[in-house]
Parts: structure tokens; sequence; C-alpha cells
């Protein structure tokens, strides 16, 4: 018999994607179902495409989701769910590497405006200020970059920066070991690993571990002039200690594309971080390119495809580390 996959996440513009790589399987589309029709149809799929997994499923849905195979988010991140509406037996996958095309290349596109100072020279251009020699601008390919985070992110934006000349290391739970790789740090060496880097990278989830990773104390052992990017989530940076030592370290750069108020939460007066001359800035869209859904919607789907045949697949989430009355 056909194993059935339920599909919440709005792709259905690509049904040939879904059909190509879930060939033989009943694919339902719960968009085009009522009520009573996506109930029948989850409570016996054997696999559940959701988005965000935030909105798209009702909580009457949601507590249905414990039978699937496997439940797999497009999304990469999935600190956003609230874990308490979902039931205690889900297999939750997330997109790993979904989307870490375009975010590679935006975190590289982010280090380059600060190795290049782009952001103070607009401003003294603006002003009337021709300051040929005014700044210290770096060669992207004589920096030592620390990718911490080594998933399909962290693997992609080492494979792009080495590219670039880098001398690339990267850290994780425990020390990845890959051909683009100088050195592998395990979690226990994060001290160290900023220490040493010259560009860190922030790709890793925000978890009960991770969560205020970069704050007061670990910003204090980076290098006075060093970058820090995060395409990540913003919580694992203490957002007060970061402001007080980029104003008090001018020589030191940040570019940030994820925020601790988002979208309609965004304080309409904006951020002070981005009044700062040494940070370049944007919106949550490190992820977005002309085919990024296209490629985040074939990552999920293959993975479905894995879990249902059997084999090996990416992106299992451990929810107890998710638990928000857990964080620091």
């Amino acid at each position: 018999m056909a194993k059935k996959v339920c599909i919440a996440a709005r792709i259905k513009e690509q049904p040939p994607l879904a059909a190509a790589i879930l060939q033989d399987c009943s694919i339902i589309w719960l968009q085009d179902l009522d009520a009573a029709g996506r109930l029948a149809a989850l409570s016996s799929a054997d696999a559940v495409l959701a988005g965000p997994l935030t909105s798209e499923l009702t909580p009457e849905e949601k507590k249905l989701l414990d039978s699937p195979l496997i439940v797999q988010t497009i999304s990469a991140g999935v600190d956003q769910i609230d874990f308490s509406s979902l039931p205690a037996g889900i297999r939750l996958y997330s997109n790993t590497g979904g989307w870490a095309h375009a975010m590679a290349e935006h975190a590289l596109a982010l280090a380059l405006a600060c190795t290049r100072q782009l952001r103070p020279q607009t401003e003294a251009l603006e002003n009337g200020r021709f300051d040929t020699k005014a700044y210290t601008l770096r060669l992207l390919g004589q920096c030592r970059v620390l990718i911490v985070g080594w998933g399909g992110v962290g693997h992609a934006a080492a494979k792009l920066f080495a590219l670039f000349g880098c001398t690339v290391s990267a850290l994780g739970r425990t020390a990845p070991d890959d051909p683009f790789l100088c050195r592998g740090y395990d979690s226990a060496h994060l001290t160290e690993a900023l220490a040493d880097a010259d560009i860190v990278i922030l790709s890793v989830p925000d978890t009960k571990f991770t969560h205020g990773m970069i704050n007061a104390e670990t910003l204090a052992v980076m290098k006075e002039d060093a970058i820090l990017i995060n395409v990540a989530r913003a919580g694992l940076i203490d957002h007060d200690a970061l402001y007080a030592h980029l104003k008090s370290h001018p020589g030191f750069f940040a570019g940030l594309d994820v925020w601790w108020q988002e979208r309609r939460l965004y304080p309409a007066q904006g951020d002070p971080l981005t009044k700062l001359p040494n940070v370049a800035a944007t919106a949550h869209n490190s992820g977005l390119s002309p085919t990024a859904g296209a490629e985040a919607a074939e990552s999920a789907l293959k993975n479905i495809a894995l879990v249902l045949a059997g084999q090996p697949a990416r992106g299992r989430v451990k929810i107890e580390e998710y638990r928000r009355e857990e964080k620091a």
C-alpha cells in the first residue's frame, strides 16, 4: 500500500516536485480538504510536511502528529514552535540545510560589508567626506573564520569562505572534520575558538545550550577588530552586551540578519544597534533567493522520502533542548 504524505506547507505551486520525489506515495494536499477531511487524512498519514509548524495546523490537528513516521518542517529553525501544543510522541525533523545556499552567500556578503567597512564609508560620503585612506580595510582571504554550528549552513559557509582563501575552522557538539576546515572544535572549546578568529559566523540553533552564548564574557575574549556575523537566531547573543561592546570597540564589527524583536514586534523607533557605524544589518532575509523556496521544498521532501524508505535522515529535533522554560 502506498505511503500517505499530507502536505500542509504552502508549496502547491510546485506539485510536480512533490510527485517526482515521492513517486510511490499518495500525496494529500490539506488545503484542498474541509476540516473533517483534514482530520481524517492526518489520522492515517505516514508523513506530514509542515511549514514553520505555527499556524498551518489547528490545535486539534496537531494532536494527531504522534502517529506519522516523520513530521517535517520547511523551516530550518524550530525555536518558534510552541512545543506544548505537540504530542509527546511526535517524530519532528527540521529542514537542515534547506536554505543553506542563500544563507551562506548572505553571511559572505555581511562579512565583506564589514571587512571593507561599507557602512562607515557610505555615511562619510553622505556627509560630504571623501576619506580615501581613513579606513582599515581588510582582505577576506587573510581572515581566520570560525563557523559556530556544523549543520547545512555551516558546511555551505565553510566551502564558500574557503574558496576565498580564508582559513576556516568550525565548532560543533563534537569537533567537525571536513576537507574545507583547518581545524574542528567541540563545544567545550568555544572560548579558545573565539579568541583565534577574525570572523565568527553563528549558524547554530537557539536551544537551552546555546541561548546567550555570545555575552559580555565571550565577547571579551574575541579580537579587538573581530567581526561577528549572525544568520541564525538573535537569542544566541546578549543584545545589551553586544551593544556595549560595539560602542566601546569601534574596530569590532557585527553583521546581523536576525533580531530580538521581528516583523510586527520590531520597535517602531528601530533597534539602537542599527544606528552604530560598525553594524551591517538586514531584515532576516538571508535565506531568500529566486530559487530558495524550491530548494527548501526539495530538501524537505527528500528527507521525507529517506524516512519512508527506512534510511537515515537529517534534522531529527530533540524537543527537550527547546523547552522555553529551560532556557537561560
